[in-house]
């Protein structure tokens, strides 16, 4: 085998690799942004619920769809504040 068909057989492969890598980054940007965040639990007012440094991942797509009822768990960001309160719907 010549040593230019090696190079294209590492070319075509390294090619085959990297569009695998940007589509599958592709689909997790997609699911970060729009379907599911993760959270890190800060606090043990939730308990015994969560316990502190939980990690939960919270759905996007319900509460598009349907209402927020009482006993619900819900993930905000508070006026003033930069860290997001996990908090239950009294």
């Amino acid at each position: 085998m010549s040593l230019k068909k090696k190079l294209m057989e590492v070319a075509f492969d390294i090619f085959d690799m990297v569009s695998f890598l940007v589509f599958v980054g592709g689909i997790v940007l997609f699911v970060r942004f729009f379907v599911a965040n993760p959270y890190t639990v800060v606090g043990a007012s939730m308990y015994p619920t969560f316990e502190e440094n939980d990690f939960i991942v919270v759905d996007k797509i319900t509460p598009r769809f349907g209402e927020i009822n009482r006993g619900d768990v819900i993930v905000f960001v508070p006026p003033g504040k930069t860290i997001p309160y996990i908090k239950r719907v009294v």
